[in-house]
């Protein structure tokens, strides 16, 4: 018998969205969001990998 359990929404934490920050260089992507009490940080090169590596990090928090 498998027996699944609801939370409800004020005990779920929802990530809010990736927020990119501009940094002058085009040459790599920055982006944060809230994660943890403090904020998240990202920096990647080439810029095109902002997206996945802010998929990876969701991952790990």
């Amino acid at each position: 018998m498998m027996m699944m359990m609801m939370t409800s929404g004020p005990d779920l934490a929802i990530a809010l969205p990736w927020q990119q920050i501009m940094t002058g260089d085009r040459d790599i992507a920055v982006a944060e969001r809230d994660a943890l009490g403090t904020r998240a940080r990202v920096a990647v090169w080439p810029p095109e990998n902002l997206d996945g590596a802010c998929g990876a990090v969701d991952i790990v928090l």
